[in-house]
């Protein structure tokens, strides 16, 4: 009697508290239902390291995809570069020069795995362990800092890794946003907790760098861009004496950033605090379950996006009913792989509850691959320019009423570039010849002398 009342108790809370701060993506509100992997083998899962070789695992991603869709998951984060240990590359000087051969292989693959079982992806780009230094991980295991403090070595990561790379992916229904980097707060001197990092940046360098990343990342996409908050007290202006909610500020709202990078696109789209037990004492309360984002002053939505399956304080029940109730958008717990869940619980803690929160919400979790759009700049709407056949098995003809199509290309769901063909005039329609392509789903990006348009089409 008393579990009936419980799950009673549970659905009610679901189902009465407005849901205005969920995040929207490709036309619908998602609750996120998450987990955070966030890697196999720490800083080796994507790309080559120059000692340690290929490691990227794609029976184990498939493993762990398979457990997350059977309950009830619906977006998982994973890290990139984590301190630079094997990705990107760097010459003598630390400027960084690119990636090497295996990386978007490895990622495409990942992105793919991830999408078969219809998961959605937040990719964390850096750690903050990218300015500690770890000699485990050979010369280029961390002591970056100068990537975030020389915006000359910013600049060369953003053209020759970070624009190739969201261009790649720009058409990549299941990356729901880039995440620039976990916890910078700790590496910065907002923090009295970094003792034990190597290498420290001002809050306004690691302001800049957030904001250089972010502008890239808007200029070349339609995806959203967050940074991973080490805490409430680092994501929020509140000051609140009574309730012991002594926050240092925001520093990842609009203001903040552009204060230090003055630059329209240099923002977040939605905010990604985390949460652990420390956040909770009798001397401060950063929790995200005790008060609602509008206590907090966010003026965006916001993602619990760490949180341990074990607490002293909650139940993974009680987080994930909280999150809601409380107008989050979603919570991400820490983590799958048992090795860096240490005492916080991994997978097996959290499934069940992770399967109920989606049978009672399904309607605000599921994920479902084959309601995909663009991810490409398309600018504003429009019907000039259309595709046919569509199905196309042979052939598709480009009809278009621009007065000049400079060039037509043609994009898988990864991003890929799979045609290429320039034009000088307004030939209509375009024929293209498709019979090489695979079965799936395409995009047709034209250019144009008045913009870009973007259709898509179904080759069977």
């Amino acid at each position: 009697m008393k579990r009936v009342i419980l799950i009673f108790i549970i659905v009610l809370c679901f189902v009465t508290i407005p849901k205005a701060q969920l995040i929207s993506y490709n036309g619908k509100s998602y609750f996120i239902n998450g987990i955070n992997i966030p890697w196999h083998k720490f800083n080796l899962d994507f790309g080559t390291h120059y000692i340690y070789g290929a490691n990227y695992d794609p029976v184990y991603f498939d493993s762990v995809f398979t457990q997350c869709q059977s309950y009830g998951v619906n977006c998982v984060r994973i890290w990139l570069h984590d301190d630079g240990g094997t990705t990107p590359e760097f010459d003598s000087q630390g400027y960084v020069t690119g990636l090497d051969t295996n990386f978007f292989s490895n990622l495409d693959n990942f992105f793919q795995f991830a999408m078969n079982h219809n998961l959605m992806v937040i990719p964390s780009i850096w750690d903050f362990s990218m300015c500690n230094a770890d000699s485990a991980w050979g010369k280029y295991g961390g002591m970056h800092a100068d990537l975030i403090q020389d915006t000359n070595k910013t600049r060369s990561y953003i053209n020759n890794v970070l624009v190739p790379m969201v261009a790649r992916y720009a058409n990549q229904c299941n990356l729901l946003a880039w995440e620039i980097i976990n916890e910078p707060e700790w590496v910065t001197d907002v923090s009295g907790n970094n003792a034990n990092i190597t290498q420290h940046v001002t809050i306004a360098e690691m302001q800049r760098f957030v904001g250089m990343l972010a502008e890239a990342i808007h200029k070349n996409s339609n995806k959203m861009v967050t940074v991973g908050s080490a805490s409430i007290k680092y994501n929020s202006d509140k000051y609140d004496i009574i309730n012991l909610a002594l926050c240092v500020g925001n520093l990842w709202k609009d203001a903040a950033i552009q204060a230090a990078y003055n630059k329209p696109l240099a923002h977040l789209d939605f905010y990604s605090p985390h949460y652990y037990d420390w956040m909770k004492t009798i001397y401060q309360n950063f929790s995200p379950y005790d008060h609602n984002t509008g206590y907090w002053g966010f003026d965006k939505p916001a993602i619990v996006e760490e949180t341990p399956g074990i607490s002293s304080y909650y139940t993974p029940t009680v987080m994930l009913d909280n999150a809601f109730n409380n107008n989050y958008a979603g919570a991400m717990f820490w983590c799958f792989n048992p090795t860096a869940a240490n005492s916080t619980g991994d997978f097996d803690t959290v499934k069940s509850q992770l399967l109920a929160c989606r049978n009672i919400i399904y309607t605000d979790v599921d994920f479902n691959n084959s309601n995909c759009l663009t991810g490409i700049k398309t600018g504003s709407p429009d019907n000039s320019t259309n595709i046919f056949p569509d199905p196309a098995t042979n052939e598709i003809q480009v009809i278009s009423k621009q007065s000049t199509v400079i060039s037509i290309e043609v994009y898988n769901m990864p991003g890929e570039k799979v045609y290429t063909s320039p034009f000088t005039d307004n030939r209509s329609p375009i024929t293209i010849n498709i019979v090489a392509l695979p079965t799936g789903m395409y995009f047709v990006e034209i250019k144009s002398d008045r913009g870009v348009i973007v259709k898509k089409f179904i080759k069977n």
